[in-house]
């Protein structure tokens, strides 16, 4: 049996937030990448003196902000953890980090046999001196440089007194639009798939990419895989020393569907007129996928995510001979939204609609979404989803509601709210009653229905 340790940081987002604007985001997001990305991780190991007792894991693939080791020798097991928590602690301040060990005679086995696991969560260094002065920007540990000029999202630089954490976010921000090579983050890796493009470097914008009268809103689409541990345990179940299911890596897999996916969401919105493409990506790695697009081009960028994300990795499923296991799909949560919201409030109920989705979807691929400008910033009694299914059935009766006036769909928004009955009334007396049917048989209600098509394009395929 080999033993396996994983060391990895938690609650990204929330530490992604802790900065109010996208540039200390932006650095956030790359400084996780440099503190675990393979080659850094070697070398953290060499400069610990560790090299004899642990070896990075490359077998686990890479996903930014997990280190997976193999551990070499069993006695130095809780020295090599306390020795890599700490320098990342010492990387990533005010970051929570976990650390979980595992056995099994490869890591596939290790990570998907029930009972084989034990974890452990490393708190977030917080103040422990009530009377220094509080970082202006994440509120938690004493501010250490007084008085120095931090760029914000209006593009000023206004005086802030930060904390050593926060301060190092700012050397990685980075500019889409500065010079070649200091893209920050994931979009680095976007910018490399999409060569000769760049991202936003302002909220403000992207929104302005949304190619609409309306162009200052957001969508933020937060998705995460269903199913991954189910297909793991059954390619662990398949494992024989000659299977060619022992040759199939899920880590790689995953990965590569998430960005395929992703890449093909984009394309899908982008319209190729600007240099700039219609998107900023805070997270992306292993099945998480966290950015923003302008709010007009929400809903054809969430169908591609989904239905493109199972495509691929049913393909790779199936060149590797196992296309008779069941294939996994990712979810999203969708949040519309001002570009000047703050984003911590935003990643908060990103988050809650992504789980909402997933517990309903029950292993499907499916959505929730959340209108803060027009429903408030909390999540609704009652708050819709729709299976992938279900959502690409409702594009063409979409497309039609779309095409009523916008004092139409008011009216329509109104007797909705009052009484089922006299919305029929209403739209058989508009001549419109085949425009809503749909939303009165189906999973969509009317109501959910015409909060959709007020961020809808006149271009959206059914």
């Amino acid at each position: 049996m080999k033993t396996f340790l994983d060391v990895g940081v938690i609650r990204v987002q929330s530490w992604l937030t802790l900065a109010p604007n996208l540039h200390a985001r932006r650095g956030a997001s790359t400084m996780i990448r440099k503190a675990t990305e393979p080659e850094a991780v070697r070398q953290m190991l060499r400069e610990l003196g560790l090299e004899s007792a642990a070896l990075r894991c490359d077998e686990a693939g890479h996903i930014d902000g997990v280190i997976p080791l193999r551990i070499l020798d069993d006695s130095k097991k809780k020295d090599v953890e306390r020795h890599v928590v700490r320098h990342l602690q010492a990387k990533l301040p005010g970051a929570s980090l976990k650390t979980q060990h595992c056995e099994g005679k490869d890591w596939l086995s290790a990570h998907h046999s029930a009972g084989s696991s034990q974890s452990f969560e490393w708190p977030a260094v917080v103040l422990e001196w009530p009377m220094a002065k509080v970082c202006d920007w994440c509120h938690r540990l004493p501010a250490t440089h007084e008085a120095i000029r931090v760029p914000d999202d209006s593009g000023q630089t206004p005086f802030k007194d930060l904390c050593i954490g926060c301060i190092q976010r700012l050397p990685d921000g980075g500019y889409s639009t500065g010079k070649p090579g200091e893209e920050p983050g994931p979009e680095k890796d976007l910018l490399e798939l999409l060569p000769g493009r760049k991202v936003p470097d302002r909220t403000k914008s992207l929104a302005e990419l949304g190619e609409v009268q309306d162009n200052t809103h957001l969508a933020t689409v937060y998705a995460d895989g269903n199913a991954i541990g189910r297909l793991g345990r059954s390619l662990r179940k398949l494992q024989e020393p000659d299977s060619d299911a022992t040759t199939f890596e899920l880590p790689g897999a995953i990965s590569s569907a998430t960005w395929s996916s992703l890449i093909d969401a984009v394309t899908s919105i982008d319209t190729g007129d600007t240099p700039v493409l219609p998107i900023i990506a805070h997270l992306v790695g292993g099945d998480d996928v966290l950015v923003s697009v302008p709010a007009h081009k929400a809903w054809r960028f969430t169908r591609t995510l989904l239905e493109k994300f199972s495509e691929h990795l049913g393909t790779a499923l199936n060149e590797a001979g196992l296309g008779h296991l069941e294939t996994p799909s990712i979810s999203a949560g969708v949040v519309i939204h001002h570009h000047t919201t703050p984003f911590a409030d935003v990643i908060e109920l990103a988050d809650a609609l992504l789980k909402h989705s997933k517990r309903h979807g029950r292993a499907k691929p499916a959505l929730a979404w959340h209108d803060i400008t027009h429903e408030g910033p909390e999540m609704l009694p009652g708050q819709p989803f729709l299976t992938l299914e279900d959502f690409q059935d409702c594009f063409g009766p979409l497309n039609k509601l779309f095409g009523l006036s916008a004092s139409q769909r008011l009216t329509l928004l109104d007797y909705a709210q009052a009484n089922e009955d006299l919305l029929l009334q209403q739209a058989q007396r508009l001549d419109h009653r085949d425009v809503i049917e749909p939303f009165i048989t189906g999973p969509l209600r009317i109501a959910q229905a015409l909060s959709i098509v007020r961020w809808w394009r006149s271009d959206e395929p059914a």
